[in-house]
């Protein structure tokens, strides 16, 4: 799960970026949520590489196909599980970002 992290945010108008106004009293901060967002690129990468390992496990342990090494039936089984990995990655990282917005 992603952690909330609150930046201080000055009052009013600033003299410059990095000193905020001082209008609403002494020492007055005031603090913005900050949304952190997962990374789809890390979702992606991790579905995919497992569900290319689970379709080659699948090949290896499944009955053998006619006509076919067990080579063509890894890389077969194996990229349509990586295929399958990244869509079901791909929904896990839409509900993560939905989840990420509500706070």
């Amino acid at each position: 799960m992603a952690h909330e992290h609150v930046e201080p945010q000055g009052t009013g108008t600033a003299a410059s970026p990095n000193q905020p106004d001082r209008l609403a009293g002494e020492g007055a901060v005031n603090y913005v949520p900050v949304r952190r967002r997962p990374e789809l690129m890390r979702f992606l990468w991790v579905g995919g590489l497992l569900g290319l390992f689970l379709g080659f496990v699948v090949s290896l342990i499944g009955p053998d196909a006619m006509n076919s090494s067990a080579l063509q039936e890894g890389i077969l089984i194996g990229g349509i599980g990586l295929l399958i990995g990244g869509f079901l990655a791909a929904v896990l990282y839409l509900i993560a970002d939905s989840v990420s917005m509500r706070g």
